[in-house]
């Protein structure tokens, strides 16, 4: 779906913000289940998926969800010497994350298309309610990125001050540094004729190197969501085919909060403050079809075409420096607000799953997704999902979900601020290893359903404050040889989810 974009860097947006991924939510069954519904078909959060499970409906039916959230963000790099600042964070939200409406069309012929279905869906996919804080001690300053910034750019202190905050040669947070003194030009004395000197730019140098403490805190807040219209139909109770067109919204918002002191629990130091808002909306077109060739088996696959999307990018940031106490002077400084729309396209998405029947007594589905990023790493992601009926309309469901990268990125920097960025917010995640398990309990009578489901979700992550260019060290002046180090997290979600239905008989 839609993700950050940074000026004119697709790479950045993907691989700091995956808002091409949907959290498994949805209805109470779909989440009981771990989504595995990809071949199972007859709910609307499995039409999502593959829009060929609604050619499994054979009656009208209404159904709306309501979800409570919990999402606890902790730093495992946090040790008990880092007092002065908290090392998790916990965020609760309550929402509505689904409702939708399945017309359903019998065809009172013996063969060919049994029964013709539309479906009417809102959907929110996912959630960015949440909050993270890290810490580290002796770390790099982030004057180290405002020196690679300009030295990438190869520019001289005549050509950054002559251009600030308007010309796209050089990046805001380099500018930012330059204001606030991280950033100081550095200049060589040429002896000339008759005795004279002249000075020649020599590149720059950082105003710190080591820094005895720094600290990050990102919140965000705010929402992906889906409208949808989708086309089922059913041949001959054998063949299950599917369409659907998908318009999404993105409202994001992201404040990061980055401090470095001098020497810890002093006054000495710098805060860098970052804003930014990306809203905007996307396209996208799904397919999918259902094959049952006995009564014990379906097998399902699905396409979802990449999302092409309009993203508007709002940012803005201001520097504090309490550096120079015997001077007794405060920095402070900010850039103007910026506001840019863009155009770009997101992941494709593809599913393979197959079912097992048992009667009226239940099943188990096996699921794979697979979304392909051209800069970043793949997700893959395996789903296991089963239901077992209880007693007569009483049933109970349990899954698993995992989800990988492959590639080795986890241990490198994947995501850098361009040398002529506008953004100021050089923070980025690598996401690691995600696993869901859930239990959900529903009853389905004549007219009326109802379900519940609790979702257990674990993932880990990286948090990097910034990083620079692999070659920086080569040509600045006064940089610390070191890239600054990850901060280790964990994010632990709880999700209780319930939904209420109506169908026709």
């Amino acid at each position: 779906m839609i993700v950050l974009i940074l000026s004119s860097s697709l790479l950045s947006a993907q691989a700091s913000h995956p808002f091409g991924e949907r959290d498994i939510n949805g209805t109470a069954r779909y989440v009981g289940m771990a989504g595995a519904m990809t071949a199972v078909g007859a709910d609307p959060s499995a039409v999502l998926d593959n829009p060929a499970g609604l050619g499994l409906y054979r009656r009208w039916e209404v159904a709306l969800t309501l979800r409570g959230l919990i999402n606890n963000d902790r730093n495992l790099s946090y040790s008990k010497e880092q007092t002065n600042f908290y090392h998790h964070q916990t965020v609760s939200s309550f929402q509505l994350p689904q409702a939708s409406i399945v017309f359903s069309l019998q065809n009172t012929g013996e063969r060919g298309l049994r029964f013709c279905n539309f479906m009417l869906s809102y959907n929110r996919l996912r959630s960015y309610n949440r909050t993270s804080c890290s810490t580290h001690f002796n770390a790099p300053s982030i004057a180290a990125l405002m020196v690679n910034q300009l030295s990438d750019n190869g520019l001289d202190e005549t050509s950054v001050s002559q251009s600030l905050f308007t010309d796209a040669a050089s990046g805001w947070l380099s500018e930012l540094g330059y204001q606030a003194y991280l950033v100081n030009p550095e200049y060589d004395y040429i002896a000339t004729t008759l005795g004279q000197t002249d000075t020649v730019f020599a590149g720059w140098s950082a105003a710190f190197g080591l820094q005895d403490q720094t600290a990050l805190r990102v919140e965000e807040s705010g929402y992906m969501d889906e409208y949808a219209f989708h086309w089922g139909g059913n041949i001959n109770h054998r063949i299950y085919i599917g369409l659907g067109l998908n318009i999404r919204a993105l409202d994001y918002t992201k404040k990061v909060t980055y401090s470095e002191w001098i020497q810890a629990d002093s006054d000495r130091g710098i805060e860098h403050n970052a804003y930014l808002r990306l809203s905007g909306a996307g396209i996208s077109g799904s397919i999918g079809i259902i094959y049952q060739p006995l009564e014990w088996l379906r097998a399902g696959a699905s396409f979802q075409t990449p999302v092409w999307a309009s993203v508007r990018q709002q940012t803005r940031s201001y520097i504090n420096t309490y550096a120079y106490p015997s001077a007794n002077e405060n920095i402070y400084y900010e850039t103007p607000s910026y506001n840019e729309r863009k155009g770009l396209t997101l992941p494709l998405k593809s599913s393979v799953a197959a079912t097992f029947l048992f009667g009226n007594k239940g099943l188990v589905s096996l699921q794979y997704d697979y979304t392909h990023r051209k800069q970043t790493d793949d997700i893959h992601t395996l789903k296991i999902g089963s239901e077992v009926v209880v007693i007569n309309n009483m049933f109970i469901q349990m899954g698993y979900a995992c989800e990988s990268r492959f590639k080795h990125t986890y241990n490198q920097p994947v995501y850098r601020l361009s040398s002529n960025d506008v953004r100021t917010d050089p923070d980025f995640r690598q996401w690691r290893t995600a696993h869901y398990a859930s239990l959900g309990l529903g009853y389905r009578g004549n007219r009326f359903f109802v379900q519940a489901a609790y979702q257990c979700q674990i993932q880990t992550y990286r948090q990097f404050a910034f990083a620079v260019t692999d070659d920086f060290r080569e040509y600045n002046i006064g940089v610390i040889d070191t890239q600054p180090q990850p901060f280790e997290h964990r994010m632990l979600s709880h999700r209780i989810v319930f939904t209420i239905g109506w169908h026709s008989h």
